[in-house]
């Protein structure tokens, strides 16, 4: 009597075990790559030069870039709600646009 309820133990542990294997492999290769970072960013930020970014550089990125949040939802969240709603985001747009147009009338200046 004793020998089913061993085999039942010795199934039901092997199936666990391959179900919490199969879970590890499947959360290893479902993992999000990281993402390269951008050359602006490495030339701003990689003061040794190594082509990466150590935890000093990555710090200093954060905090630049919370930076330009911040800026970002001081001068268009006008009604200061936190967030940026569809006529704001509309205003950001129209205004990186233009940033973009002068760009290209400048570089085109440059090379005439």
């Amino acid at each position: 009597m004793k020998t089913p309820t061993l085999c039942i133990r010795a199934v039901i542990t092997a199936v666990a075990f391959g179900f919490c294997a199969g879970a590890s492999l499947h959360a290893e290769t479902t993992a999000k790559p990281e993402k390269p970072i951008p050359a602006g960013v490495l030339k701003k930020f990689d003061k040794d030069g190594d082509g990466k970014l150590d935890d000093a550089e990555m710090a200093a990125w954060k905090a630049a870039r919370e930076a330009e949040k911040k800026a970002m939802m001081e001068k268009y969240d006008t009604n200061k709600d936190g967030k940026l709603d569809e006529s704001e985001k509309a205003a950001m747009k129209a205004d990186k646009d233009k940033e973009k147009e002068l760009k290209k009338e400048q570089k085109k200046k440059t090379t005439d």
